[in-house]
């Protein structure tokens, strides 16, 4: 899995990680973050989420990456033990 502690260095106070399609406890665990989960057919939710904390860190399963790949301004960062990392941000 994408390592929630790498994803933790990165995230700043008012950056989101967002679990797309994904019941995650270690992931809230090992991040020691808030996670939101948005659910498939919710990706409408990631804009949303976006004007109100600014960058998003999504992680979702890989088979989930060609439905967040028609999701508009949201990129891939990483891929790793089945797992991507999204976001809606190329850098800090």
């Amino acid at each position: 899995m994408i390592s929630p502690l790498s994803a933790r260095q990165e995230l700043r106070p008012i950056d989101l990680l967002v679990a797309y399609d994904l019941d995650a406890p270690s992931l809230v665990f090992y991040s020691k973050r808030q996670v939101v989960i948005v659910r498939r057919g919710e990706e409408a939710g990631f804009q949303r989420l976006a004007a109100s904390y600014g960058r998003l860190f999504i992680v979702a399963k890989a088979a989930a990456e060609t439905r967040l790949r028609q999701v508009p301004d949201i990129f891939p960062l990483d891929r790793r033990g089945g797992y991507v990392l999204y976001s809606n941000r190329y850098s800090p």
